[in-house]
């Protein structure tokens, strides 16, 4: 029941913002939904809990070069200190799924690393997996890639990693084990957009109505 409430009350502030805004909150509401579930389920310091999100969230200093707002990380940095232990996974290739001008989901080859790029000097090990703690030595920008539309052409960006993460795990690319994602069309998005949109008033309504005859007991 508690988590009923808890989705009640955050549906219910965010239903008169408007769009733009209610896009820059979606961290803060990350954030609230994470703590939310981690001090109920994993009170005990000893537990680990692993929030696996895009790394423009995660980090705790920034969303560039997305819409400005504080990121999720941030906020859950100010709640659990050095607890919180923001990765970065990254790869040289492959495919990636993003969002087109039309907002339909496209799944497309991502471009090679430049030379310089963090992805591109991580590929030249022979290993198949590294990882590489954030030193002093990484606290400077290094271009590393940032994907989240395919109508935005520039994926390699100027970033400070050392002050975002605490370490970066590096995949290299298998085109063997490439695995392609199904794409939609706006049409179809549009369509399943709002098919979600009527089962989640549905549900919402439910819990509303449990929570009361909850209340009247």
């Amino acid at each position: 029941m508690a988590c009923f409430d808890f989705i009640l009350k955050l549906n219910v502030q965010h239903q008169q913002t408007p769009s733009f805004e209610r896009y820059a909150q979606r961290d803060s509401t990350m954030a609230l939904s994470a703590k939310f579930l981690i001090d109920r389920c994993a009170k005990d310091k000893r537990e680990k809990v692993f929030i696996y999100s895009h790394a423009i969230h995660v980090n705790p200093v920034s969303t560039y070069p997305a819409v400005p707002c504080q990121p999720m990380g941030n906020y859950l940095r100010k709640a659990y200190g050095d607890d919180y232990c923001p990765l970065l996974l990254v790869t040289e290739g492959g495919d990636a799924i993003a969002t087109d001008i039309t907002f339909g989901m496209k799944d497309a080859a991502i471009n090679k690393a430049p030379a310089n790029s963090l992805e591109y000097c991580l590929n030249t090990s022979t290993d198949a997996s590294v990882y590489l703690p954030m030193t002093p030595a990484f606290n400077r920008l290094i271009p590393i890639r940032f994907k989240g539309a395919y109508h935005v052409l520039q994926e390699f960006f100027p970033i400070n990693v050392y002050q975002r993460f605490n370490g970066v795990f590096f995949v290299k690319h298998d085109e063997k084990n490439n695995v392609h994602i199904h794409q939609t069309s706006l049409e179809d998005g549009s369509k399943l957009a709002i098919t979600n949109m009527k089962q989640r008033k549905q549900l919402l309504k439910e819990m509303e109505d449990r929570l009361k005859t909850m209340e009247n007991k």
